[in-house]
């Protein structure tokens, strides 16, 4: 089972993430990455706290050894947990834009990471999920585990202490 697939199974998470950016220069909208990681960790802290309440799919622990009916039963926890995610991303976009450049270029790069990457491939594990098709769930599990790994050093680049954690 992918490190991935455990921490999503296991401990109810969909690898909470926050974050926020707009390419290009600073705006209006633009505050220190301090004050924003900040911000960001409190929504990630109360999304951790309904992930917490979402109940666990029966019998479904590990993709590799499951059954199509147990796949489709776990597409509505993963379906879920992934609204309470991309909710989340999204109102961490909405803080603003660090005004430090380096910041701005690795909140950019998390952006595109998360809405490029992590998201689609999300679609496609709960799409494939409710088809009960167990190749296609391993193997964008696999991808899950790519992406995070870059989305995790963005996030600790950037600070974060909650999201992503």
């Amino acid at each position: 089972m992918t490190r991935t697939t455990t921490r999503l199974l296991t401990s109810g998470a969909l690898i909470p993430m926050a974050l926020a950016l707009a390419a290009g220069a600073a705006t209006a909208a633009s505050r220190p990455a301090a004050v924003l990681v900040k911000q960001g960790d409190a929504i990630c802290r109360t999304d951790d706290a309904k992930r917490a309440h979402i109940p666990n799919p029966p019998s479904f622990q590990d993709p590799a050894k499951a059954t199509k009916a147990q796949l489709r039963a776990a597409a509505p926890y993963m379906a879920r947990d992934f609204a309470i995610t991309e909710d989340e991303v999204h109102r961490v976009f909405a803080l603003g834009t660090p005004v430090e450049p380096a910041a701005r270029k690795e909140w950019t790069k998390l952006r595109g990471i998360l809405t490029g990457q992590l998201f689609p491939t999300y679609r496609r594990v709960i799409a494939a999920m409710k088809a009960g098709n167990r190749s296609t769930v391993l193997r964008e599990f696999q991808a899950l585990d790519r992406v995070g790994a870059s989305q995790n050093l963005l996030l600790a680049e950037l600070g974060f202490k909650v999201c992503g954690h």
